[in-house]
């Protein structure tokens, strides 16, 4: 399954694009990072009460 492992190598670099920004010393770079991860993750949980309680309890811990 090509296509298959040609996604989760996307899904790799995009989370560490991600992670790269947000433990950036440059700070306009890890708040933009921060605030777009923010921005993706509201409306995923806006529209399932279970995702953004998941969410929730793990910023807490």
């Amino acid at each position: 399954m090509p296509g298959f492992s040609n996604r989760i190598h996307s899904e790799i670099r995009q989370t560490q694009h991600i992670e790269k920004g947000m433990a950036s010393d440059i700070e306009a770079l890890s708040i933009a990072t921060a605030t777009g991860l923010i921005e993706s993750l509201v409306p995923a949980s806006d529209k399932n009460e279970d995702v953004w309680q998941e969410m929730e309890a793990f910023l807490l811990a």
